[in-house]
């Protein structure tokens, strides 16, 4: 009797603790940008002495412009 009680107990509350993955939902820009990406093979690689010798500029332009992949090593 314990036993069903406890099992009982236990299928009840354990579907509440479980959590699934939130999906982050995507607007129609950021989906687009997406799927652009998947036709570029590339990356760059990126080396400055210190943070505020990156050029933004290029950088952005290269991830956001070409979808280059950026690794940035300081």
């Amino acid at each position: 009797m314990k036993l069903r009680l406890c099992l009982l107990l236990l299928t009840a509350l354990v579907p509440s603790l479980i959590k699934a993955q939130n999906m982050q939902q995507l607007n129609a820009a950021e989906i687009k940008q997406g799927l652009e990406g998947l036709n570029v093979v590339g990356s760059v690689l990126y080396i400055a002495a210190h943070p505020d010798d990156e050029n933004t500029r290029l950088l952005g332009y290269l991830a956001k412009e070409k979808k280059l992949e950026l690794i940035i090593y300081h």
